[in-house]
């Protein structure tokens, strides 16, 4: 159909676009030793109950062209990796939030939005590690995920 054709082409542009914003960061950085480029990625299964703009097959081509760069990136000293954040507490308004809050229940028993100050202090905290044990990583960030945990 027309419509899957426009949102096929769009995803691709989003995905080239972004490839050549981190190949054009992973070719400063690997300048210098050492470096570490993160992602962030917006955790996409909470779409059903938050009014979240996703595309699942968006989110898996991000995540599997992060894990393929950072492959070929690593040999130049810079390490890749990605954030896949689930929904910030910034993102939505209280209303929202506590509309949604007996259907997150059913989603993930614990799960509770974080500030986006709490992941840029993980972000912070992860750049201070020195060669950091971590390439072509995409961590989940948040509680309650459904699908994973560290």
């Amino acid at each position: 159909s027309v419509d899957s054709i426009a949102a096929i082409l769009s995803v691709e542009q989003e995905l080239s676009t972004m490839l050549g914003e981190i190949k054009a960061c992973a070719q400063l950085l690997s300048r210098r030793d050492d470096s570490q480029l993160w992602i962030l990625l917006q955790e996409d299964s909470m779409r059903y109950y938050l009014p979240i703009a996703s595309q699942p097959i968006r989110s898996r081509a991000l995540t599997a062209a992060i894990k393929s760069l950072a492959k070929e990136i690593f040999s130049l000293g810079v390490r890749i990796n990605a954030l896949q954040v689930q929904p910030l507490v910034e993102q939505f308004d209280a209303t929202t939030w506590k509309s949604v809050k007996e259907n997150l229940k059913a989603y993930a028993l614990k799960f509770k939005p974080q500030t986006s100050a709490s992941v840029a202090k993980l972000i912070r905290a992860l750049l201070e590690v020195p060669q950091i044990p971590l390439a072509g990583m995409v961590i989940p960030i948040g509680i309650g995920f459904p699908e994973s945990n560290l």
